[in-house]
């Protein structure tokens, strides 16, 4: 019986277990580029989508004004709509994706602090305070 065992009063021995430890580093690492992978191929995919999409609309106008009917032009209608938010996902990906490569930036990079002083007042209170800036470090 073990010490902790005998002081506890347990009647069967605590087993102990060997647990093996994995590296989170390399998970999270993986995990970073998988989601830079994702992101490059949802915006390629996106922008030929929109390509696409667009090499259509000329097409599509000529069939709609051939056919003169109201279901012809919501279905246009819908589908430049559906081109105008593609359009949207794109840049929302994109921000998302440049917000993220901010934060890492901000937290690897050094902030630089810039302290601009103006003073507000007439010319000879200008002088008195450089006059007794002068006397000070003078005296």
């Amino acid at each position: 019986m073990d010490k902790i065992s005998e002081r506890l009063g347990a009647m069967t021995p605590i087993e102990r277990t060997e647990r093996e430890v994995k590296s989170i580093t390399s998970d999270v690492n993986s995990i970073k580029d998988n989601l830079d992978a994702d992101y490059k191929e949802a915006r390629n995919n996106i922008k030929e989508l929109i390509d696409s999409s667009m090499s259509l609309i000329p097409d599509l106008i000529n069939v709609v004004r051939e056919s003169e009917k109201p279901q012809m032009y919501e279905s246009a209608s819908n589908f430049i709509k559906m081109v105008a938010e593609l359009n949207t996902t794109l840049i929302e990906v994109t921000k998302k994706s440049l917000s993220e490569d901010s934060k890492k930036a901000g937290k690897t990079a050094t902030q630089e602090i810039t302290n601009n002083a103006v003073f507000i007042g007439t010319g000879d209170e200008v002088f008195r305070q450089l006059s007794r800036r002068k006397d000070i470090l003078e005296g």
